[in-house]
Formats: C-alpha cells, sequence, structure tokens
C-alpha cells in the first residue's frame, strides 16, 4: 500500500531592502540632532595673582646696573689671634698700636687695660703691639706681638714673629711654629695673589670692635675680682 506525503509548506522571506532601511532610518535620525562637541577650556592665565612673589621673568631680571644693588659690609667681629698656620696673610703697612693688655692664659684671652688703670695693674699688665693683617678670605683680625722688655731683648718666638709681621706688609706667607728651631718660620706664596682688600675701618674702630665686652675700665671688672679671689 502506497502512502501519499503531505506536501511542504513554503514560507515567504521577509525583504532584507525593508529591514535594512527601518532600521538605519534611526541612526541617522539621532546623530543629526545630537549637540556640537563643547570646545576645551582654556589654558590658566600666566598672569599671577596681586602680591606674587614672581610677577614675571622681566620683573626678576636684574638690571645692566647691578652694582646699584651691592651693600656694604659691616664688622661685628675681629679676632686678637696671631696667625694660624695654614693661613696665607698679610699686614697693614702703616697701622699699628702698642696698648696695655692683660693676658688670661687659661682661656687665651687679651683684655684691653683702660689708661686710667695702668698704673694701677701695672703687675698684671703686659704691652703688645697690635697689628691689622688679613687673610687671603677677607678676614680681618689684630696680630699682637710682644715688644722688647726693658732691656731691649726679644725671645727668639718674639723676634721671628716680629720678622715674619714685617715681611707681610709685601707678600702674602704663612707663619708656622718650628720646635726644633725654637722660632717661627714662613712660607711665601709663589703665585701673585695680589694685594689685600682691607676694610674701610680707622685704628680706632677696629679696637672698639675687637676688644667689645673685654675692657677694663674699673677695679671691679669680673676678671679682676676672680684674679683677687673673690670669685
Amino acid at each position: 500500500m502506497s502512502v501519499t506525503q503531505p506536501a511542504p509548506e513554503v514560507v515567504a522571506a521577509t525583504p532584507l531592502v525593508a529591514s535594512t532601511e527601518a532600521a538605519a532610518t534611526p541612526l541617522v535620525a539621532n546623530t543629526a540632532a545630537a549637540p556640537p562637541a563643547a570646545a576645551p577650556p582654556p589654558p590658566p592665565a600666566l598672569t599671577p595673582p596681586s602680591g606674587e612673589a614672581f610677577p614675571s621673568l622681566e620683573a626678576l631680571r636684574l638690571p645692566q646696573t647691578f652694582a646699584q644693588l651691592q651693600v656694604k659690609v659691616v664688622t661685628t667681629h675681629i679676632p686678637v689671634t696671631r696667625p694660624h698656620k695654614q693661613w696665607f696673610v698679610r699686614a697693614h703697612r702703616e697701622l699699628a698700636i702698642a696698648i696695655a693688655v692683660l693676658e688670661l692664659k687659661d682661656e687665651r684671652e687679651l683684655y684691653l687695660v683702660a689708661p686710667e688703670l695702668r698704673d694701677v695693674l701695672a703687675s698684671e699688665c703686659q704691652v703688645r703691639l697690635l697689628v691689622p693683617a688679613i687673610t687671603r678670605q677677607g678676614v680681618l683680625f689684630l696680630w699682637p706681638l710682644r715688644v722688647p722688655g726693658e732691656d731691649g731683648k726679644l725671645d727668639s718666638w718674639s723676634s721671628s714673629a716680629h720678622e715674619a709681621m714685617a715681611r707681610a706688609k709685601d707678600v702674602w706667607l704663612r707663619m708656622e711654629s718650628n720646635m726644633a728651631l725654637g722660632a717661627y718660620q714662613w712660607t711665601e706664596a709663589v703665585a701673585d695673589l695680589g694685594e689685600p682688600s682691607w676694610p674701610e675701618l680707622d685704628l680706632m674702630t677696629m679696637l672698639r670692635v675687637a676688644f667689645k665686652g673685654r675692657l677694663i675700665a674699673a677695679l671691679d671688672h669680673p676678671v679682676l675680682r676672680k684674679l683677687r679671689g673673690e670669685v
């Protein structure tokens, strides 16, 4: 017996063109309706606020007359000491003064004795010749030198220091002690180091600065009371 097969069902295909056009339509509409992109913000202004420490390059630039900005250096401390062995020094050709001083050996300090107390403190006083001197770095100091005694003589240390000081008026030199020799010796600079630049100070001003706080002008001075055993 033969069986009759049913005929296959035919489904009509949907046109592709129509669906493509329908889908594309909204995209065109959305693109046309989108707002334009916002412009990027401008860079921050280069002009600083009022009172700014760095107003501009031109304001910071030094003028050609830079020398007008220089100031005068004020000398507030002048050591009273002999030259360190590593210092190249020069001595002043004209300025020098012999004064009465009281030396505290333990503290390695010199005190200036007022003229009215020289006779009273004759047993404690010593005479020193102070000569302004200067290092290559421009450090001003007062070079104390012993003076001859009543017999007119000086020990080898003192006499050699005087010789070095006299030579330092003309050349840069470095003075150091020679224990075997029992005297000072010095080395002179080979190169031409030029002339020293002396500060504009007179000798009285140098003394005031050097002995600031170290002037003995009264018998109740703490140094004298210490020597008398009162403190």
